[in-house]
């Protein structure tokens, strides 16, 4: 039988206080670096990091936060892959342009990313093609093999809005 955990004096107060005056805590984990680098930013701004939330919230609502680094947006799409038969696969060969409705490519800060539409407008593929040579402005170094899979078109229009 599993022993139930104990929660101390403060602990039932500060839940209790949360729930009297309306409040939620936003909790997410971060990497070592990731954390101490934002922590350094809020001290040097003196942000609290409820006023670095608005604020995000804020800027996200008016489009303002752009990902534009091709790990920003393997993050983003990881997890949001569809799985498609392997005859649809043929909708998003190079070349096959009666079976697609759209094809872009979008330069980013350290490589590309590129996505075809599939005909009738349900599904795409993405690739991100990243430098592995940031300051390669020559694109001799890319990693043509950093991420892709396919996708949702409303996944890609969400990916467009946060890129462009």
């Amino acid at each position: 039988m599993e022993k139930k955990k104990k929660l101390s004096e403060k602990s039932k107060y500060d839940m209790n206080l949360r729930k009297k005056l309306e409040k939620k805590q936003f909790n997410t984990d971060l990497s070592k670096t990731d954390y101490e680098e934002l922590n350094n930013l809020l001290n040097n701004f003196e942000l609290s990091k409820a006023l670095f939330i608005r604020i995000s919230t804020n800027n996200l609502k008016k489009g303002l936060i752009k990902m534009r680094k091709c790990d920003e947006i393997r993050d983003y799409l990881k997890g949001k892959e569809i799985e498609i038969e392997y005859d649809e696969r043929e909708d998003f060969e190079l070349g096959n342009y009666s079976a697609q409705s759209e094809e872009d490519t979008i330069e980013l800060e350290d490589g590309y990313l590129f996505y075809i539409v599939n005909a009738d407008v349900t599904k795409c593929h993405i690739d991100i093609d990243k430098r592995t040579d940031p300051n390669d402005v020559d694109d001799k170094f890319i990693d043509d093999s950093f991420f892709d899979g396919y996708f949702t078109y409303n996944t890609l229009c969400k990916l467009l809005d946060l890129i462009k």
